[in-house]
């Protein structure tokens, strides 16, 4: 089919001959069907290096028996020599650790351990004792939540937090005195019997 069309540019007419291109018939058409026939599409679970696979267990059999897999698990086994773990945990920890993966130690006590390094509080339990004690002074060390918090620190945890409180600026609290620093330690000294 052949049509040809005028267009006026700036420059003048110029006449452009388009030509539609028909559409050969569809493959299904041309062999005598009505429909396509359906594409057959391997699933993933099929489809194996451009394959169709059914014995899935004889492609495991073959993966374990590769010589590939064979090497890797010599040298695997070489590499360790003789240890029965491939990173050496210290004792003291690998204990923690299995201990803390025992069915008896609930959840929320297995957190509480992870996230106290060396026996020191969280960092966020560090921040909520001291906006309370920035906001309301040694008068916040009778409230209960305080007092735990308190008790969760570490030695040098409440030292920086006291020097923490000592050099608070003006435009956000009054800086604390040694005499208020020492109410800290003696709350602390109370709160950890």
């Amino acid at each position: 089919m052949r049509a040809t069309t005028t267009m006026k540019s700036k420059r003048g007419a110029m006449r452009i001959a388009l030509v539609a291109r028909r559409k050969s018939p569809p493959r299904h058409r041309l062999e005598g069907r009505s429909s396509p026939a359906p594409r057959r599409v391997p699933t993933p679970l099929q489809a194996h290096r451009g394959f169709f696979v059914t014995d899935w267990k004889k492609v495991a059999a073959d993966a374990w028996n590769a010589q590939s897999w064979k090497e890797a698990a010599k040298r695997y086994h070489r590499d360790r020599a003789g240890r029965p773990l491939i990173v050496e945990i210290e004792p003291e920890h690998l204990k923690r650790l299995r201990r803390l993966m025992d069915p008896a130690t609930s959840l929320e006590r297995a957190w509480n351990e992870i996230s106290r390094k060396n026996g020191n509080a969280p960092q966020a339990s560090v921040e909520a004792l001291m906006f309370s004690l920035r906001s309301r002074g040694t008068k916040a060390l009778v409230e209960p939540a305080v007092q735990r918090r308190l008790s969760e620190l570490g030695e040098q945890q409440v030292i920086e937090v006291g020097n923490r409180l000592q050099r608070l600026r003006p435009e956000i609290a009054r800086a604390w005195n040694a005499a208020g620093v020492e109410i800290l330690f003696q709350a602390r000294i109370t709160n950890a019997r």
